[in-house]
């Protein structure tokens, strides 16, 4: 069975995406709707199982650090 059969399945798995909107990610947001549009539609749910957010400005490890709560806050359960 292949890895998105058996472990990205809709209430089994948490996705998260995101981009920028400067410098290569500035071409980015056409393809991440497409994604996000069909992990819809295999049954992820926006805001549950699926996150997908677009920041202001570049992609790079300065920005991944002010963000870094995004993700962790949603991929990771409170305990």
């Amino acid at each position: 069975m292949s890895l998105v059969a058996e472990r990205l399945r809709p209430g089994k798995a948490k996705l998260y995406f995101d981009h920028g909107n400067r410098t290569l990610d500035a071409h980015y947001a056409p393809y991440q709707a497409l994604a996000d549009r069909l992990l819809v539609q295999a049954g992820f749910t926006p805001g549950k199982d699926l996150l997908s957010l677009r920041f202001e400005g570049e992609h790079n490890e300065p920005a991944w650090r002010s963000q870094l709560a995004h993700p962790l806050s949603f991929l990771l359960p409170p305990r």
